[in-house]
């Protein structure tokens, strides 16, 4: 029974469990062996900490926590109390309490230099601070051997957080991409990765060439997709705003964003982007073509975009006289 409820916990402490009332079971059973005298009692109280802290009560696991490292055995033992210390750490990080979280972090770490859940709960702390380059450091060492994927992937997903907030575009999207490759294991791959490549997927155009590739990917995982489609046409734009060649013309991207664009039910999102294609007519000089993008923003959304409806009227009208002038002379 003893090794059913431990693994109830190891579930609970993932938040992967669906029977918490087994943990709270958990916790009479493991409360009990405390008077047998069968068990070390500072590693009871470490998983009746962490049986508490998968149900969330964390004034009561820290508790725990705490009586666990007064015992002599568990505390002398330098991978049972480093673990003992970061658990502990985290539990006060969710009570609020980040100066003493931190602070058990980094005993953690002088007792297990290697302890890879200390590495990432700093590294977590500095990414919250902004310190990137300690983040990073962290990072690095946060090295999992276990099987459970998720720890890895989750640390992956901070590195490529952190390295766009160095500016190595690159480097995030490699590390990006390694864990693509399994996003049906982890739910939260999909939605955390798009939020990212949104929030830094047109800082440069070096990272809108690797968010094109990400955005095809997400729109193909997810077809019923909004925001997706409209980052992926946005980052087309972008790039040709930039002066870079996108290896397509203004009528094969044409064909491509009307397909994608009757897909995007944010009125404000589309106008914006019938906006921008607007703009990129009027560069070519195809003020017909500008005045209808132009005229499609105002018709989904009106205000400022009446602006460039008005003057791109003007000058294609303008334009259209002037040549009319010109074949009257011949």
């Amino acid at each position: 029974m003893g090794c059913a409820y431990m693994s109830e916990i190891n579930l609970g402490m993932s938040e992967r469990s669906r029977f918490p009332d087994r943990i709270e079971a958990a916790v009479i059973h493991f409360k009990r062996q405390l008077s047998s005298g069968r068990y070390e009692q500072g590693s009871l109280h470490y998983t009746i900490g962490n049986a508490y802290s998968a149900l969330g009560r964390e004034d009561c696991a820290t508790e725990a926590y705490k009586a666990a490292l007064l015992e002599p055995a568990f505390a002398n033992s330098l991978s049972l109390a480093s673990q003992g210390h970061k658990n502990l750490g985290t539990s006060f990080e969710r009570l609020g309490d980040e100066v003493r979280a931190v602070n058990h972090y980094r005993e953690a770490l002088r007792m297990n230099p290697l302890l890879p859940e200390a590495h990432y709960a700093l590294a977590q702390f500095y990414v919250r601070k902004g310190e990137w380059k300690s983040a990073l450091e962290h990072l690095d060492q946060a090295v999992f051997t276990d099987p459970i994927y998720a720890k890895a992937a989750g640390v992956a997903g901070w590195r490529a957080n952190v390295l766009f907030n160095m500016g190595e575009g690159i480097a995030a999207f490699r590390e990006i991409n390694n864990v693509l490759a399994q996003a049906d294991r982890e739910p939260w791959v999909w939605p955390f990765f798009a939020r990212l490549v949104a929030s830094f997927g047109r800082a440069t155009a070096e990272n809108a060439r690797q968010a094109q590739g990400f955005w095809h990917r997400y729109v193909d995982a997810h077809p019923d997709t909004s925001g997706g489609r409209r980052e992926m046409l946005l980052a087309t734009l972008y790039l040709r705003a930039e002066g870079q060649d996108i290896g397509q013309t203004y009528m094969e991207f044409l064909d491509k964003f009307v397909r994608h664009i009757k897909h995007i039910d944010n009125t404000e999102e589309a106008a914006f982007l019938w906006d921008r294609l607007g703009h990129w007519a009027q560069d070519e000089g195809n003020w017909l073509e500008a005045e209808r993008c132009f005229r499609m923003a105002y018709d989904l959304a009106g205000g400022h975009y009446g602006y460039c409806l008005v003057c791109r009227s003007v000058n294609s009208l303008t334009h259209i006289g002037y040549n009319e002038a010109i074949d009257q002379q011949k």
